[in-house]
């Protein structure tokens, strides 16, 4: 019961020490001038731009250069699965050929050093069945990712792929 009785008084010996501090120990409300400064706020600097960035438009057609990666209803699939591409020429096609309706799949395309639970560096917008479009990847260091699709665990029926990016 003791020990009850000593923690419901903590808080006002925590205000005490607030009010004696402001106070002062003789009584007297202490100056503006004795209570200390406080210091400037720190100031924001810029953060640092991500390494990895990606930008997608709507296309009819694929661009000069860019690699198209399919998708449709006919299996859960990227068409083709094994990808290369220059580190400075990191363009895709994306092009959903499955028709809407009854048993139509979405889709998305991430890009990661491993696969899930690992993260992705970039991500795509979801297509829906007849959407294409070009999704340009930069900052892609040359080596081995991953890509797959996370819409309703997708990637866990196998729609996966490797992209190499060569320097």
């Amino acid at each position: 019961m003791r020990s009850a009785q000593r923690v419901r008084h903590v808080p006002l010996v925590g205000i005490l020490a607030i009010t004696l501090g402001t106070i002062g120990c003789g009584g007297q409300a202490a100056t503006q001038s004795s209570l200390p400064t406080p210091s400037a706020a720190p100031t924001d600097s810029p953060s640092p731009e991500p390494a990895v960035q990606a930008t997608f438009e709507p296309a009819e057609a694929a661009p000069a250069g860019a690699v198209t990666v399919t998708v449709n209803n006919d299996g859960v699939r990227f068409h083709p699965a094994e990808v290369t591409v220059a580190a400075d020429s990191a363009v895709f096609f994306l092009v959903h050929d499955g028709e809407a309706g009854v048993g139509a799949f979405r889709h998305n395309l991430h890009i990661g050093p491993e696969l899930p639970p690992g993260a992705a560096l970039v991500s795509s917008p979801t297509l829906d069945p007849g959407d294409s479009f070009v999704f340009t990847v930069t900052g892609l260091e040359p080596g081995e990712y991953q890509f797959w699709c996370s819409f309703m665990e997708h990637h866990t029926f196998g729609m996966v792929g490797t992209l190499t990016v060569t320097p």
